[in-house]
């Protein structure tokens, strides 16, 4: 990523974060087993959106902008990919409780 300059071991650090945010799905999981797939859409919109916003507050627009620490990006990038599986949870559980046998 030349905007941040950040080095290819750099950006294995957010994506792993990003894959414990995954790994993290337990708990989307069960908001879904207590309340729902309802609540579970819910979780996932504030999740990714949250994710979203702030990796886009935190990458430059421009070249030559400041680029937000590691920590922030692959703090963000978790949240982002947990709300990500917990939207595929949601569908997924769903569609097969609704299934018919």
């Amino acid at each position: 990523m030349s905007r941040c300059d950040l080095s290819a071991k750099r950006l294995g650090v957010v994506y792993s974060a990003g894959q414990i945010g995954v790994g993290l799905g337990i708990l989307p999981g069960l908001v879904y087993d207590r309340l729902g797939p309802a609540w579970t859409c819910l979780w996932a919109l504030v999740m990714t959106c949250a994710g979203n916003a702030g990796l886009r507050a935190a990458l430059p627009a421009r070249d030559g902008e400041a680029c937000a620490g590691l920590p922030v990006l692959a703090a963000l990038y978790l949240v982002l990919q947990n709300g990500s599986v917990a939207l595929y949870q949601a569908g997924l559980l769903a569609n097969s409780t609704a299934a018919p046998e």
